[in-house]
């Protein structure tokens, strides 16, 4: 799975531009940028606790850009 790809219309992207400001505690809408970076590190510590609940021997931050 090398490319994740999410579409929306301009109508969600109020609505996500919107809820992310919010949920990301800016002043305004969050920008496709911060949405983007916010989404890497959510997938960064998803990996990281599940591979910590199996008791892997080596776990590893993921490097997901």
């Amino acid at each position: 799975m090398a490319t994740i790809t999410i579409t929306t219309t301009s109508q969600q992207d109020a609505r996500i531009a919107a809820a992310f400001g919010q949920h990301l505690m800016l002043e305004g809408n969050a920008s496709v940028a911060q949405v983007r970076a916010f989404l890497i590190e959510r997938i960064k510590e998803v990996v990281l606790r599940y591979e910590h609940n199996q008791a892997t021997a080596s776990v590893t931050p993921i490097d997901v850009q």
